[in-house]
């Protein structure tokens, strides 16, 4: 497994879209996080609601209301100022699967997020492939969250003779106004994922996924 610790990362788009997200490596601890939580639990789910409290910029200045549901046998990380949250299913020390929440800046319109999607996850792709050398894109292009449109990408590389997956979805608000950055991420270990395109499709993440919605 790749080791070290997490940086931020930036990327830009001409001054209309800029997105900032927590790389999250996979030999992290696992962390209790201290602020912003606020859950409801059932039986075998936890309900996160993002709030503003304990947010400071750049978080606070681009806050959305949302909310998801993720099993409690996953692992709350530690906040950060790059990601509103994260949390992660694994075992013996090993990552399966990571769902990551941050922001992106968008163009404050529908026809200017969609003409600069492509370009913002190429982007990504570049800068996660500093952490992740021999990450290549496997597909990209419109996708859905719930009954949300949206732009993704999907990625791949080897880590260690790990095979490391990622999915990076930009969705923006209902009145494309603001936006969140949706960043899957799983490796081999998990015994759900045999390929890249069963990220966010087979395991935990599809459930996760289908909760997901604004709540402003």
């Amino acid at each position: 497994m790749a080791k070290g610790p997490k940086s931020a990362f930036i990327l830009g788009c001409g001054g209309c879209l800029s997105f900032i997200i927590a790389m999250m490596l996979f030999a992290a601890a696992f962390w209790q996080s201290r602020h912003g939580l606020t859950m409801r639990s059932s039986d075998d789910l936890v309900t996160w609601h993002n709030t503003r409290e304990g947010r400071s910029s750049p978080l606070a200045e681009n806050y959305v209301d949302f909310e998801f549901q993720y099993p409690k046998s996953w692992t709350r990380k530690p906040d950060n100022e790059s990601n509103f949250v994260s949390v992660e299913r694994g075992e013996n020390g090993e990552t399966w699967e990571n769902f990551n929440v941050g922001y992106f800046k968008t163009a404050g319109s529908r026809e200017g997020n969609d003409a600069l999607a492509s370009q913002l996850i190429a982007q990504i792709g570049s800068q996660f492939s500093e952490q992740f050398p021999g990450l290549h894109k496997l597909s990209e292009g419109p996708t859905t969250v719930g009954s949300y449109d949206a732009y993704g990408g999907l990625f791949e590389t080897t880590v260690s003779g790990t095979k490391v997956y990622m999915r990076a979805i930009l969705l923006p608000t209902p009145d494309a106004k603001k936006g969140v950055a949706l960043i899957l991420m799983g490796t081999s270990h998990s015994p759900d994922l045999k390929s890249a395109e069963d990220l966010g499709t087979k395991g935990d993440l599809p459930k996760v996924l289908a909760s997901f919605r604004f709540t402003e």
